[in-house]
Formats: structure tokens, sequence, C-alpha cells
């Protein structure tokens, strides 16, 4: 199971453990503690996938249980075609490896840009608004471009059933 939402859940994890910056609202059904809670319950979750911040970044939400990993998954966010930089969009592979896991590869992909086309304007406007607004260009140490992000598969069923197809996903 893959999640696409616009916002992410976490922004970091530091000593003190998973941090958010995006504060959910007083009238939200569930706090973001209690939904990566419930979250953490589906073993079969393998990524959330949001943008909202236009950042490259890659985290892993560890599972709360050491001896169960496959309750842990990777939130994935993505940078914006809109803005400089980097004006990238991501895919996603999701590929079965024949041990019992499954690598997401999530690679970054400029586009082609050529004189007078439209990402030529796009890319024109992104840089002309990252100068007006003076906007800070940060290449964070926690951020991640392109990953190989390894999961490993459970229930035991799942297992069995791609060990006798032994093929990508």
């Amino acid at each position: 199971m893959i999640i696409a939402a616009h916002i992410p859940i976490v922004i970091q994890e530091d000593e003190a453990g998973l941090s958010s910056l995006m504060k959910w609202s007083q009238y939200a059904a569930v706090s973001d503690v209690d939904l990566i809670a419930k979250l953490q319950t589906y073993p079969n979750l393998m990524a959330w996938i949001s943008g909202h911040r236009h950042q490259n970044t890659v985290i892993p939400i560890k599972s709360p249980d050491v001896d169960r990993p496959e309750l842990g998954f990777w939130q994935v966010e993505t940078a914006s075609l809109r803005e400089f930089p980097p004006q990238q969009f991501r895919i996603f592979e999701v590929v079965y490896n024949g041990d019992n896991t499954v690598s997401i590869f999530t690679t970054n992909v400029d586009p082609a840009v050529r004189d007078g086309s439209p990402a030529a304007q796009s890319r024109s406007y992104a840089i002309a608004a990252q100068q007006i607004f003076q906007s800070p260009v940060e290449m964070k140490p926690s951020g991640a471009y392109n990953a190989e992000l390894v999961l490993q598969l459970t229930p035991p069923e799942m297992q069995e059933i791609l060990q006798k197809t032994g093929r990508d996903l």
C-alpha cells in the first residue's frame, strides 16, 4: 500500500524523535502522532508520498517494534515543477527483490527545457520569482534525491505468493 497525500506527516527525525512542521488543526479528527501510530499497524504500508513543501526528502518512519520492521514505512516528499530550484518530478518503481524484501526506487527527473518551450518559460518565471522573493536555496543534508528504499515483506502469505511468481511487482 502506498498513500499519496498533499501534506507530509513529519518533517524530520532528530534526538527528540519525529517532529512535524505542519501543525495539525485542533479540529482534526486525529493528531499526527496518532495517525503515525495507526499507520504503523498496517504491515503492508510501504510509503507516504507528499508534496506541499516542494522539497525532495526521504524520511524513514521506523517501526515502533524492533522485532517487526515491516511496521515501518517511508515518507517521500517531492519537489515542484513550478518552483526553482529544482523543477523536478519523481518516478517510482516497486521491485520484488526475491529475498522477502521489496525495493522502491525513487528517481528525480529533470524535464527537458528547450529554448522557447513552455518548460523554458516556466523555468524563467520560477527563477524570477525566486530572485524577487529572495527565497533561500537550501540543500538540506537530510534531503534525498534518488534512493532505493527497502522494506521487509509481510505477512508470510504475501512472501509465499511473491516467491511463487518470482517477478517484478
